[in-house]
């Protein structure tokens, strides 16, 4: 955890000069997206997941709430995203809280992608979980989804 807090303070450093020289109007951003998981013991996991961003003191950092539905009581969870995009590039991270009653209900998440430009956009990016729930050296995985933004 504390390489990952780290990670974020040297990134937030590096990204004042950028934030400085790129000044496009901020907007906030509703994200829904939707996945399948087929499971080796037989069943399937679906999942459904949105988030709300808005910018924080009106800089290329969104923040937000994001929520994840599913089947599986295992999948269901509560979290905070935030990300830190420069045209159509974003990178970020994301904590979530699992809602099922098991010992490790935490998970940090780091991503990067892109998304479209316009009002109504996609979104497709690829993420790791770098502590707590779903750590393993082999697993990456990939989201797409479609946003709007006000």
């Amino acid at each position: 955890m504390k390489k990952l807090i780290v990670s974020l303070c040297m990134l937030a450093l590096v990204a004042l000069p950028v934030m400085a020289a790129v000044k496009p109007p901020p907007k906030s951003e509703l994200t829904l997206g939707a996945s399948f998981e087929k499971v080796k013991s037989g069943g399937s996991i679906y999942e459904a997941s949105g988030a709300l961003l808005t910018p924080l003191f009106g800089s290329h950092l969104l923040v937000g709430p994001q929520a994840t539905l599913s089947n599986s009581e295992y999948a269901r969870s509560v979290g905070v995203r935030g990300e830190f995009g420069i045209k159509t590039f974003y990178v970020g991270g994301a904590y979530d809280y699992f809602l099922s009653d098991v010992a490790d209900r935490g998970a940090a998440t780091a991503f990067a992608g892109f998304k479209s430009a316009g009002r109504a956009f996609l979104k497709v990016e690829a993420d790791r979980v770098v502590q707590g729930r779903g750590k393993d050296a082999e697993d990456y995985s990939g989201f797409v989804a479609i946003g709007k933004r006000w």
